[in-house]
């Protein structure tokens, strides 16, 4: 089972309260997000209720991944936040070093010079959370393909 954008965005919130919990003055976003990994990578899973019966009730057991995350899903996507913590730095640092605007610049596909913004892990939050949208549609464009007269 694939875990969902709004968890994700969702464990990139927790990570992020708790760098600024564990250092108020200078939160470290990277050292959290491999910690959080870590702890989810040793995380032993007992399985998800699903079916029990007891008093006219009903509640069932089942294995990791079979309704719910499995500790591999879990882990698999801390590690997405981290690779995405990772080129998110380095795209904002680039962007740092030329003098360019970071959205624009990623809008036009090429340097777009303005004001960039520093590679602080605030901004990597702020930039990490407009990166973790949903994909709700997809087009095809054919335009340029040459396939219209």
């Amino acid at each position: 089972m694939a875990i969902s954008t709004s968890l994700k965005r969702s464990f990139l919130e927790d990570a992020w309260d708790a760098a600024k919990v564990a250092n108020s003055t200078s939160p470290d976003l990277r050292t959290q997000l491999r910690a959080n990994e870590t702890t989810a990578r040793k995380a032993v899973a007992g399985g998800a209720i699903e079916l029990v019966s007891m008093n006219g009730r009903t509640t069932k057991f089942a294995k990791p991944g079979a309704h719910a995350p499995s500790p591999e899903d879990v882990r698999a996507a801390w590690r997405e936040l981290v690779d995405l913590y990772d080129s998110s730095k380095r795209f904002l640092e680039y962007c740092v070093s030329e003098s360019l605007d970071p959205a624009a610049t990623e809008l036009n596909g090429s340097d777009t010079a303005g004001t960039p913004t520093a590679a602080t892990d605030a901004n990597l939050f702020v930039w990490m959370m407009d990166h973790l949208i949903e994909i709700t549609e997809i087009q095809h464009d054919y335009s340029e393909a040459g396939c219209y007269r």
